[in-house]
C-alpha cells in the first residue's frame, strides 16, 4: 500500500481538485481509498453530489470500523462502475471540534486505521497550513506531492516552510536524551546536549540568520560533536529528502516559472538546504471543464469518462517515456543506489525549466484527462524507483521514527 498525501502550504490552489481526480485517475486501475482530512473547511463533499451515509465521525465517536465508514461512488454518478475502484472517507458533514482540533488518542486511532487499510493507494487531502495536524499526517522521506498555483505566488512560501517543519519534526523527535547516544554507547552528557538543543533552535529560529538553514547546522555541529551518531544520519536525510509538486491551472512555461519554480528553488535554497532537488510530477491545465464540474459537484474525471468511451492507454510506452525524460530507472537487484546530485540553485531552476519544456515537447497536452494520467504514470514509475520517493507504506510514529534513525 503507498499512502500519498497531498498537501500545501496555502487554500485556494486546488488541492481537494486533485487529489479527487488522482484518487478517480488511480482507481481504474487500482484499488484507491481518498480520506479527507480537511475536516474544518472541507469541500470534498461539494465535489460529490452523493448520498453519504457513514463518515470519518462514525469511525472516530462511534467506534464503527474504518472499512465501514468507507463509500464508492453512488450508480447516479458511475452507472457503469467504471470507477469500482474508488471508495472514500469523507469529512462530517458539519463542524465538530474534536475530529477538527484532534487530540492525541483520536489522531493515534485515525494513523492506526489508516495504516491497515486494504488498498494500493490511498491519496489523504490534507488540509492546508503548516501544524501537527498536517505535519503528523506526512512522510519523513520526501514531501508527498505539493499542489502549486502560478495565480498564488505566496504558496511556494508556505511549501518551502513546510518541507522545513517536516525535517524539524524529525530533528525534534530525534532530539530526546536518551535517544541521543555516541557511538560507544554513552549517552551525551548534559551540557553537550544543551548545546546541540540550542543549535536547532537557533536553526529553527528564522529571525536568528546565524544557523539560516541545515547545511550551515550541520558545519557548526559536525566537528563539535563527531561521535554523536544522530548527525551523519540527520544529516544524510536531508540530502536524500525528496520534494514533490503538481503544478495547478497551469497556463505557460513562463508564468511557471517566475511565479512558482524560480521562488520556490531559492526558498528552498535559503530556508532549507541547496542540496534539495524538486522533482516536478507532472500539472494540470487551466480548463474552464475543471471550474464547471466543481459547480455541477460532478468530478471531472466522472463528466470526461462518460463523455466518450474509455481510453486504452499505452502504459509500458508512457512508463518508458517516463523513465527517459525524468531519469528514473527501475530497480536494480544487483546494483547500488547512486547518491543523490548535488546542484546549485541556479543550476536546479534551469533543470526545472528543461523538465517543463520537454513535457510540453513529449505531448504533455492541454487535456486535463491526459494530464491526471501522466501524473498516475508518474507516481507508478516512481514506484519503481530505488531513490526516488513519493509517499510512505505507513504513517509513521514518534517511536518509530527513531527505531528507524538509531537501529
Amino acid at each position: 500500500m503507498k499512502i500519498i498525501p497531498i498537501a500545501s502550504g496555502k487554500g485556494g490552489v486546488g488541492k481537494t481538485t486533485l487529489a479527487l481526480n488522482l484518487a478517480l485517475a488511480l482507481s481504474r486501475q487500482y484499488q484507491t481509498v481518498l480520506i479527507d482530512l480537511d475536516a474544518g473547511t472541507s469541500s470534498l463533499r461539494n465535489f460529490l453530489q452523493m448520498k453519504i451515509g457513514k463518515d470519518i465521525y462514525h469511525f472516530l465517536k462511534k467506534g464503527h470500523p474504518l472499512e465501514k465508514c468507507l463509500v464508492g461512488l453512488d450508480r447516479s454518478l458511475d452507472p457503469e462502475n467504471l470507477f469500482a475502484g474508488f471508495r472514500m472517507l469523507a469529512s462530517p458533514r458539519n463542524f465538530i471540534s474534536d475530529i477538527v482540533n484532534l487530540n492525541y488518542q483520536l489522531k493515534a486511532k485515525l494513523i492506526r486505521g489508516i495504516n491497515h487499510l486494504r488498498a494500493d493507494y490511498v491519496i489523504l487531502d490534507i488540509k492546508a497550513g503548516i501544524d501537527e495536524q498536517v505535519l503528523d499526517f506526512l512522510p519523513i522521506t520526501n514531501t508527498g506531492i505539493l499542489v502549486f498555483t502560478p495565480k498564488m505566488k505566496a504558496a511556494t512560501i508556505t511549501a518551502a516552510e513546510m518541507v522545513r517543519a517536516v525535517l524539524f519534526r524529525v530533528c525534534r523527535i530525534l532530539m530526546k536524551p536518551k535517544a541521543l547516544k555516541l557511538d560507544s554507547g554513552k549517552t551525551l552528557s548534559s551540557k553537550d546536549l544543551q548545546m546541540l538543543v540550542s543549535v536547532v533552535d537557533r536553526l529553527e529560529d528564522v529571525y536568528n540568520r546565524r544557523v539560516p538553514n541545515f547545511d550551515h547546522f550541520f558545519l557548526q555541529v559536525e566537528e563539535r560533536f563527531p561521535e554523536t551518531r544522530i548527525i551523519p544520519r540527520l544529516k544524510r536525510f536531508v540530502s536524500n529528502f525528496r520534494v514533490n509538486f503538481v503544478l495547478n491551472q497551469f497556463d505557460g512555461i513562463e508564468t511557471s516559472a517566475e511565479n512558482i519554480i524560480r521562488p520556490f528553488v531559492e526558498h528552498l535554497n535559503s530556508l532549507v538546504s541547496a542540496n534539495l532537488a524538486p522533482t516536478n510530477l507532472g500539472w494540470v491545465v487551466y480548463h474552464e471543464d475543471i471550474r464547471n464540474s466543481s459547480e455541477d459537484a460532478l468530478p471531472y474525471l466522472i463528466m470526461q469518462q462518460y463523455r466518450r468511451k474509455p481510453k486504452i492507454s499505452g502504459q509500458d510506452r508512457i512508463e518508458a517515456e517516463l523513465r527517459e525524460l525524468m531519469g528514473v530507472k527501475k530497480k536494480s537487484l544487483t546494483s547500488r543506489s547512486p547518491n543523490p546530485s548535488i546542484e546549485s540553485g541556479s543550476n536546479e531552476v534551469t533543470r526545472q525549466l528543461d523538465v517543463l519544456r520537454r513535457m510540453v515537447v513529449r505531448g504533455a497536452s492541454q487535456d486535463p484527462e491526459a494530464n491526471f494520467d501522466f501524473v498516475v504514470a508518474r507516481l507508478q514509475a516512481l514506484g519503481k524507483s530505488s531513490i526516488h520517493h513519493c509517499g510512505m507504506n505507513r504513517i509513521l510514529s514518534p517511536q518509530e521514527i527513531r527505531n528507524i534513525f538509531y537501529t
